[in-house]
């Protein structure tokens, strides 16, 4: 017989656990990635969460969901990696907006740390050998060396850019959407990465100190010029189209604009290393990050034009 897949020996470990007497603690920690299970209750008396609200269900639906969650892992590509950082970006919002406490925060981080993969070792090496490059010329060709990097930054950036560029709606009051939203998301990017950097006790006081305090010092300068390219985005396209301007005329406007939109993320990047070496938090200006951050910007940066064109 062909062997048993993952789900299905995590399903016969819940059937067999829940055929155990007793109100045993590991049927109550047997639904472990929650958030994806949509299973809430206990043996006997679970439920399945709907968008039209919940349902019950017998235990043996319960094991087959849970089997399926508790041993889910997205798919390891550049998208899913930025999802799953989009989601960590929500956790730390919710709690730092005291919306969850910090049990339910702590729960969700591992949770998603269990189902979001990290970069593969290749594009970790391939990262580190961008910013470890010194000047102009040695960046730019280890960037052009290491294209399958620099998409996956791109890939990366694109979900967490998403209430950037849904801020693009907002009409007349863009950049400032554009700031408060890329304000927030810097922030708790920098909260997620001091977490997973030092895996301290979460309940530590002088960390989440420290941790705030870089996260402000880099959130200030990139929503800064995140809002100063959001009150630009589409402008000059739209005046090119309105004068009836040829299509390399409108193709050249474009380009125009997704530079000068990477320029201001790669602008924000730099403002921001040297904000934090002004306040003794960084050593080394690091030039990589911040092409790759201008690089980066491409992408999201265009849909901001795309959004404010007329």
């Amino acid at each position: 017989p062909a062997p048993l897949t993952k789900v299905e020996i995590e399903k016969q470990r819940l059937t067999d656990l829940f055929k155990q007497s007793g109100p045993l603690q590991a049927k109550v920690d047997a639904n472990i990635n929650k958030g994806f299970s949509n299973v809430s209750g206990a043996p006997g008396n679970y439920y399945l969460r709907l968008p039209v609200g919940v349902t019950p269900i017998s235990d043996e639906d319960a094991t087959t969901f849970l089997a399926q969650s508790n041993t889910y892992e997205a798919t390891n590509n550049a998208l899913m990696r930025g999802y799953g950082r989009l989601l960590g970006v929500t956790n730390v919002i919710t709690k730092e907006l005291g919306l969850q406490d910090p049990q339910s925060f702590i729960e969700n981080m591992q949770e998603l740390d269990r189902v979001f993969p990290d970069a593969p070792p290749e594009v970790n090496d391939a990262l580190r050998e961008i910013q470890e490059a010194e000047g102009v010329y040695n960046v730019t060709k280890a960037i052009l060396d290491n294209p399958g990097a620099v998409l996956s930054v791109v890939g990366e950036s694109l979900p967490t850019s998403l209430p950037t560029i849904a801020a693009a709606l907002l009409g007349p009051f863009a950049p400032a959407g554009a700031f408060a939203t890329s304000w927030a998301t810097e922030y708790a990017v920098v909260i997620d990465e001091e977490i997973k950097m030092t895996g301290v006790d979460l309940q530590d006081d002088a960390f989440w100190a420290k941790a705030r305090k870089r996260a402000k010092t880099r959130a200030g300068p990139i929503a800064v010029f995140d809002a100063l390219s959001m009150g630009i985005a589409g402008k000059l396209l739209s005046k090119v189209v309105a004068r009836g301007g040829s299509r390399a005329a409108v193709g050249g406007a474009l380009g125009a604009e997704v530079l000068t939109q990477g320029a201001f993320g790669g602008a924000g990047e730099a403002a921001a290393q040297r904000f934090e070496m002004y306040r003794g938090m960084k050593d080394k200006f690091v030039l990589g990050d911040v092409a790759l951050e201008t690089v980066g910007e491409f992408v999201p940066g265009a849909g901001e034009i795309a959004v404010k064109a007329k």
